[in-house]
């Protein structure tokens, strides 16, 4: 165990390791119960504010109504709205943020005071009347409409629902019915708004452009009609445009002839060409003949019939010479077939092409005549069209003016066609509940925000608080098991002993043969050394170390009175213990045990004395000291390793002791510690609970490791059993109380000694 212990602690682990577990859970959870009465106190405060202020607080009624807003006016008739709008993305939120303005803006608002179905001045004059009662001052001049009309924008929310055309309009006020008549008045007057300025208004005053627009479509119609008349007249031309018409329809039939002749003509070309460039293999009608394909065969088979000879017979076997006549041969008949077949093709191109040629040119002759023969019909024409055009053009608007107004003409009921664009889908009721404040909702919301805030502050007050608070928290800090918890005891901070002695001898034993409790509250310091010794013998596997240093960081954390008592408790149990007081700067354990100063530790390492002569026996059975003695000019430099080494093996072997206490300076204060950690086996740091700093235990610790200390473990001294977990609490209790019950009982017994019959009559 301690060889894993000093692995752990080697330099390799800075000492902010061990901060990575500060905040594990069970520390949090040591956190939160040390400083639950911190959050509590602070979670109570903020409830009973947040309590105050939601009781205090005006209720606020909300009413509110939903109003469905379609983009466009229903179509019920086939012509376009008078103002058209292309709808995209922004387009369309457009409108509705333009809708949203409308219902909020101040001169649309103004009208809700005298609406028809629900005004609203009657009812908001009061409201005005007692605000200025409530000033105290004198009567200010009533309200104006913009102020009424500002008074209801300020507290007016309008809320889309969920991506729909549908939109929220609520009031609050501290009266429900005043909420629900202005949410009402709202609704109400921004439809009729909407139908008559935003629908009606556009369309009567197109209705009048329309009535314009007729009167003189009609006018210049008829100087139209008349500059015809008279065009016609004067060129001797029908009205009608049918001869025009045929004219027409032959050049556009003799352009397409001449087009495809065109084509044709190109296309001989290209024919005639292509067999001139290619010769007579790029012709397939020259390749697919029946003839020349026989050839091709016929020479291909002789040169299978060639190949396979060679490779037998010599260059002149007859066979082979027949074989080669004959290929020559064919090939020449080949070429005389191919030749003739070319002569053959180029001339029927040349033929095709000559067709063409005189087609081509036939058509273009027609068309040319026809061109001219409409050019001169389109000239003498062309003024009467203009004008037949600019006629039918002007008749075209006017009939569109007259069916306009027509459908306008059929829209005398608009303005409830226009309403269903706007339609009120839920008028506002009296609310029965406020809105604000939500009772539960604050309080849940306060509580939460306390506890959360209580937490913070117990956070912020633990890392403000830099000192060492419980055993479990040393022991995380130092990565070492805490092998002791001493309670605190009150009174002076001076070494001292725990156990007591009766006064005076009985009968067949020695003086400080058994320990006596000195007073009844220092039960649980006892037991608490004594489960000190039973970790300690337990601390390695096959046997406990035999020569410990007991350490601490500073002055003043009980070290001294540790040694003294851990001493007193093994040889309590029969263990032959020695306690070596090497603090030689400022011994102290010979005050403890009344012993002399005058010579001791300093004496042997400086080789005056011998142990023997500077051995002191206490008054406790199997309990020896070595006093520090004279204080030497340099102890640092007297405590050397192996004066001290060979000290200890002499005490542990030729004097028997079974334990070594060595209980050294500070570590931060003096260096003597160093010197002293290779002559001993194990060492127990101390640490008092709520005076150590824990900089000061992270310090000494890093220190200690980089001289491979050997740790057993830590020990926490002055522990305050409140400030640990219920459960050990309990324990803590019940063990006092189990040795007060056995005290009471054995004084009792005392006195039914001393006076047997007072005891009688007790009983």
């Amino acid at each position: 165990m301690l060889e894993t212990r000093e692995t752990g602690g080697s330099a390799g682990n800075g000492p902010d390791a061990s901060s990575e577990s500060e905040w594990s859970i069970r520390a949090v959870q040591n956190i939160l119960w040390k400083r639950r009465w911190l959050v509590l106190v602070i979670a109570a405060e903020v409830f009973l504010v947040t309590s105050v202020v939601t009781f205090l607080r005006t209720p606020q009624y909300e009413a509110s109504a939903r109003v469905m807003i379609e983009r466009a006016t229903p179509q019920v008739l086939d012509g376009q709205d008078v103002m058209p709008m292309a709808w995209n993305e922004f387009e369309i939120q457009r409108f509705y943020q333009t809708q949203y303005l409308l219902i909020r803006d101040p001169q649309v608002l103004v009208r809700t005071l005298d609406h028809k179905k629900y005004p609203l001045r009657a009812a908001l004059m009061p409201r005005f009347a007692n605000k200025d009662d409530q000033d105290g001052g004198e009567a200010a001049a009533p309200p104006t409409d913009a102020d009424l009309a500002k008074w209801i924008r300020d507290r007016l929310e309008i809320q889309q629902l969920e991506y729909s055309n549908v939109v929220k309009v609520s009031f609050r006020d501290s009266s429900p019915q005043l909420a629900a008549q202005v949410v009402n008045s709202v609704v109400h007057n921004y439809q009729d708004y909407f139908v008559k300025e935003v629908g009606l208004a556009p369309r009567k005053k197109a209705n009048e452009f329309l009535d314009s627009a007729i009167q003189d479509a009609q006018a210049a119609l008829k100087d139209k009609e008349e500059d015809l008349r008279s065009a016609n007249e004067k060129a001797k031309l029908k009205m009608s445009a049918s001869e025009s018409e045929m004219g027409n329809d032959r050049l556009k039939s003799l352009y397409l002839g001449l087009t495809e002749a065109k084509a044709r003509r190109a296309q001989a070309e290209a024919t005639r060409e292509g067999y001139l460039d290619s010769g007579p293999n790029g012709i397939a009608s020259v390749r697919n003949n029946s003839q020349v394909q026989f050839y091709r065969e016929q020479i291909t088979g002789m040169q299978r019939d060639i190949a396979q000879l060679e490779g037998k017979v010599g260059p002149d076997w007859p066979r082979l010479r027949e074989l080669r006549a004959a290929m020559v041969e064919t090939r020449v008949n080949l070429e005389t077939v191919e030749r003739e077949l070319y002569a053959q093709a180029i001339e029927s191109a040349e033929s095709d092409l000559a067709i063409a040629k005189r087609h081509e040119e036939q058509l273009a002759a027609l068309y040319e005549a026809e061109s001219s023969s409409a050019d001169d019909l389109r000239v003498r024409s062309q003024d009467v069209d203009k004008l037949r055009r600019a006629y039918q053009q002007q008749e075209q608007v006017l009939k569109q003016a007259l069916a306009r107004r027509d459908e306008m003409a059929l829209g005398a009921g608009l303005d409830e066609i226009l309403r269903q664009q706007i339609v009120i889908v839920g008028e506002a009721a009296p609310p029965d509940q406020p809105a604000v404040p939500r009772v539960k909702l604050n309080l849940a919301l306060g509580m939460l925000f306390g506890l959360f805030l209580g937490v913070g502050a117990a956070f912020l007050a633990e890392a403000m608080d830099n000192k060492i608070r419980g055993g479990a928290h040393l022991s995380e800090l130092t990565r070492l098991p805490l092998i002791g918890a001493i309670p605190r005891v009150e009174g002076s901070a001076k070494p001292r002993l725990v156990f007591a002695r009766k006064k005076g001898r009985k009968k067949g034993k020695s003086p400080g043969t058994t320990p006596v409790m000195s007073m009844e509250k220092n039960h649980d310091v006892e037991e608490s050394f004594r489960a000190l010794r039973s970790a300690l013998l337990l601390s390695q596997t096959d046997r406990p170390p035999r020569s410990l240093m007991i350490t601490s960081a500073l002055p003043g954390e009980g070290k001294s009175t540790i040694a003294a008592n851990l001493g007193r408790t093994l040889a309590a149990f029969g263990s032959k213990t020695v306690l070596i007081d090497a603090d030689l700067r400022h011994p102290r354990l010979h005050r403890v045990f009344h012993g002399s100063k005058d010579r001791g530790l300093t004496n042997v390492l400086a080789s005056s004395l011998t142990v023997d002569e500077v051995l002191f026996e206490t008054p406790y059975k199997k309990l020896s000291l070595i006093p520090g003695g004279p204080c030497p000019p340099d102890p640092a430099t007297l405590l050397d390793r192996e004066r001290l080494s060979a000290l200890i093996d002499d005490l542990t072997g030729r004097l028997g002791y079974e334990f070594v206490i060595v209980d050294t300076p500070p570590v931060l204060v003096f260096a003597d510690s160093f010197n002293i950690v290779p002559a001993t086996e194990a060492t127990i740091f101390v640490a008092r609970s709520m005076s150590t700093h824990k900089d000061a235990v992270k310090e000494a610790m890093e220190s200690l490791r980089k001289v491979k200390t050997r740790f057993v473990g830590v020990v926490l001294n002055g522990e305050i059993a409140e400030e640990h977990s219920g459960s050990y609490y309990r324990y803590y209790n019940y063990r006092r109380g189990y040795y007060r019950k056995a005290a009471e009982s054995r004084a009792k017994d005392a006195e039914a000694v001393r006076d047997p019959e007072k005891h009688h009559q007790a009983v």
